[in-house]
């Protein structure tokens, strides 16, 4: 479906895509009201760039699959709310262009689903995030899927876990309420830049580094816990080295450079 060479003009129903076979969706700058995708046995797929590509609210039904992106660069902004049904999918794609989705001030992203709100590739740069303020991920955490993702203005009480290979860069000040786990291998990543993130907790496993570098604080209410593999030998058995690893805890804790400094470059963390 493309709207490029025409105008479109929303009212008060739901644009709905149901078909049975795989759909394209090129808004052509187009202002839609509510839309909700019911195909559920093909993939439906928005690509375009412009920056009023513009939805108030996205519906994804169990079965159905949504992409932004995959096959060109795509941009999509929402005003009020994403609801992904369990078994429903959201895929951002940066496979052949930059991936947008822009959520607005108080919006909020309800994911079902374990799987349902998820990264497929960041070739080119992918983003979630909001022009400014705030907005809120609930029900289940995104998932990477070992890809890099930009978030900006994230707020969410769901504990969050990054696993193998997963990155993240703030963009803008995020906030974890649900805390948040590094559980991955060496290339997990949270990267700061000027950027503030606030947790309830901090879990980094040995090798994930949290980059606070850039000037941007951390900010954690409960406890700050971090291990790091040992050399054979450290191995030593002790209670704090059981299982080759070396387990720290601190109590809540803002860190910035004027701040606690995090532990040496041979830590999970890097010195701000």
């Amino acid at each position: 479906m493309n709207f490029t060479g025409g105008t479109y003009t929303s009212g008060a129903g739901t644009f709905t895509f149901n078909g049975t076979l795989a759909q394209s969706f090129l808004p052509g700058g187009q202002s839609f009201a509510a839309v909700r995708d019911s195909n559920t046995t093909a993939a439906l797929t928005l690509t375009g760039t412009t920056a009023t590509n513009t939805m108030s609210t996205l519906s994804i039904d169990a079965g159905a699959n949504f992409v932004l992106g995959t096959t060109a660069a795509a941009s999509l902004s929402v005003t009020s709310s994403v609801s992904i049904t369990s078994g429903g999918f959201l895929h951002l794609d940066g496979t052949l262009g930059a991936v947008t989705l822009s959520m607005a001030n108080g919006s909020t992203i309800t994911n079902s689903a374990a799987g349902g709100l998820a990264l497929s590739n960041s070739t080119n740069t992918v983003t979630l995030n909001v022009a400014s303020g705030t907005f809120t991920l609930a029900g289940n955490q995104f998932s990477i899927g070992g890809n890099l993702l930009h978030i900006g203005g994230l707020s969410t009480a769901v504990a969050t876990t990054l696993g193998v290979s997963d990155k993240l860069i703030l963009d803008s000040t995020s906030t974890f309420s649900g805390g948040l786990t590094l559980a991955g291998n060496a290339t997990t990543k949270v990267t700061l830049g000027t950027s503030a993130l606030n947790v309830a907790g901090l879990t980094v496993g040995s090798g994930g580094t949290v980059d606070a570098s850039g000037g941007g604080a951390v900010s954690a209410t409960g406890n700050v816990n971090f291990t790091e593999a040992l050399t054979p030998a450290e191995r030593a058995p002790s209670p704090s080295t059981a299982g080759g690893r070396r387990a720290s805890t601190l109590g809540a804790t803002t860190w910035g450079q004027s701040a606690c400094r995090l532990p040496p470059p041979t830590s999970p963390f890097l010195p701000p």
